[in-house]
């Protein structure tokens, strides 16, 4: 569970893999870093979904996710990655402002991933970013540190803004073709 550690920036050739291998059986077919990053993406979301069920008495639905989406693509963006999510979460309904929560928590990258109740300090150390780390680290097999490096200087580097933006974004679709990838798990496992 430790090598699950993972950054930022490939979720996207994760998700084009996951549109067009939705079958289960089909991640044979996925080179070895993305069938990880799609099997630890998959556990993630499991446990983001069981949280928020818990916690919402109701699902995540990828249009949860895809509302959360529109709303952040309304606010304001010229903030910290905790900040936008924190304001986004009062404008939404409650499903998805609890996603948008959960994503400001902690998550400490070095150790195996599970979901903790005590927000971030700071971006780095948000869910949103610990997300991509792990991602990042299944994808291109990687070492944590060197993915949160990458992050460190993309958010305080010249275009901070603009990665803040895109590891919202990315984080956000990818819970969304996560959950659309499990859905279609699921008809086909239903349906067998």
């Amino acid at each position: 569970m430790a090598s699950e550690q993972q950054t930022s920036s490939d979720t996207q050739s994760v998700q084009s893999s996951q549109a067009g291998h939705a079958q289960p059986h089909a991640h044979a077919h996925l080179e070895p870093g993305k069938k990880k990053a799609t099997m630890l993406g998959l556990v993630m979301v499991f446990a983001i979904r069981k949280h928020i069920q818990q916690q919402c008495h109701a699902d995540l639905r990828v249009a949860n996710v895809e509302r959360l989406i529109e709303a952040v693509e309304e606010g304001e963006l010229n903030q910290s990655i905790i900040r936008v999510l924190r304001n986004v979460a009062q404008e939404v309904e409650p499903v998805p402002a609890a996603l948008a929560t959960l994503l400001t928590h902690e998550d400490p990258t070095d150790k195996p991933f599970e979901l903790h109740e005590e927000l971030a300090s700071e971006d780095e150390k948000s869910l949103a970013v610990g997300f991509c780390v792990r991602m990042d680290v299944a994808l291109r097999g990687t070492e944590p540190a060197d993915e949160r490096e990458i992050v460190h200087t993309h958010l305080t580097g010249e275009r901070a803004a603009s990665h803040r933006c895109e590891i919202i974004f990315r984080v956000l679709s990818t819970i969304r073709d996560l959950l659309k990838l499990q859905d279609e798990i699921d008809r086909k496992r239903h349906a067998a």
